[in-house]
């Protein structure tokens, strides 16, 4: 008996748990963890950020309702490759990927913006699975595998078809050239790496390193003129669960301003910061706003939530290491204003 069959043997679901879409989320709630409401649930599962939730089509002439779940896993950092795999026949304007397989290029479309990384990409463990699966598609951000109301009973198949395509695609990352415009920086993160002791593992596209109980991570995302930017990441050792908003504050003359040093003042022109039912002022200290402005000084662009602080910079040719040597400050905000929020009096009562 599958795990999705014991536990509808189980007490049924509160609400909305006549059907067997709503029984299949309540599963894979149960299963995995995973919180929300009766339409999507989500949560992070093997380093995945994965969510199921109801999806509703029109079919036909009389747009008939017709339910199924969409099933997602998030990869850890997008491939870049401009990817997009699926049974759909739309036009598109990206490279087709030739993989010498005439069945797996008979049922699935393969496109890629960069079509011989792709062709990399898809090896042969990963076309066999997309073969044998249900419908899915695979881009630069993760899976979606859709399943039908007829087919929501064999939830517990697609949850591990799911991890494993996202686990294989993720995997096979390693062994995609990386992008020409990035071999001088993945040389630099290495060397940094080796200056500081530390040992950087890093993709074609990334690099990720733990500072102390503070994940973090340099993704190279490219813009839609082709060009890269870094996001640096932060993690936070858990979820904060104050509603955290940190965006920078918006400035008709952002352009012409002259810098000013860290302070107050300095800080609010720069930043906006939102909470629920705390005060923001403990949670970023002096030592915090201090970071914070340096870092939006040197060029980047700094956002947070509840579970990570996020700084985006240009690709600067002149300064290799500038993406990896940024994140040292950016890990110590996280983990400055994590020990802020533990300290709160609601917190520690």
């Amino acid at each position: 008996m599958s795990w999705f069959d014991k536990l509808l043997r189980q007490t049924p679901p509160p609400t909305g748990g006549s059907t067997v879409i709503s029984r299949a989320m309540w599963a894979c709630e149960g299963k995995l963890g995973l919180k929300g409401d009766s339409n999507r649930v989500s949560g992070e599962v093997e380093g995945f950020d994965v969510s199921v939730e109801r999806d509703v089509l029109q079919l036909g002439a009389d747009r008939k309702r017709a339910e199924r779940l969409l099933l997602r896993a998030r990869f850890p950092a997008k491939l870049d490759l401009g990817l997009r795999v699926s049974r759909s026949s739309k036009s598109d304007p990206r490279k087709p990927i030739f993989t010498g397989d005439p069945a797996f290029e008979k049922a699935f479309r393969a496109l890629a913006d960069d079509a011989e990384r792709g062709q990399r990409l898809l090896a042969s463990d990963v076309r066999e699975l997309l073969l044998a699966g249900p419908e899915t598609e695979l881009t630069d951000s993760g899976v979606t595998v859709a399943i039908g109301e007829s087919d929501a009973s064999r939830v517990g198949e697609a949850v591990h078809y799911l991890f494993g395509l996202a686990r294989a695609v993720d995997a096979r990352r390693r062994e995609v050239p990386c992008a020409e415009d990035l071999r001088e920086f993945e040389a630099a993160w290495r060397a940094t790496g080796q200056g500081y002791d530390l040992v950087i593992e890093t993709t074609p596209l990334s690099a990720r390193i733990d500072l102390g109980q503070v994940p973090t991570a340099v993704v190279a995302i490219r813009d839609g003129f082709g060009q890269f930017h870094f996001e640096l990441t932060a993690r936070f050792p858990r979820d904060l669960g104050v509603s955290l908003g940190l965006r920078p504050q918006s400035m008709n003359n952002e352009h012409n301003r002259e810098l000013e040093p860290p302070g107050e003042r300095a800080f609010d022109r720069l930043f906006a910061i939102t909470a629920r039912n705390v005060s923001v002022a403990p949670l970023f200290d002096m030592d915090v706003r201090a970071k914070l402005v340096a870092l939006r000084n040197q060029g980047l662009q700094v956002r947070g939530n509840d579970r990570v602080i996020s700084a985006w910079m240009g690709m600067r040719k002149e300064d290799l290491s500038a993406p990896v040597r940024h994140l040292w400050p950016l890990a110590e905000v996280a983990a400055s204003i994590a020990q802020n929020v533990d300290a709160l009096p609601s917190r520690s009562t």
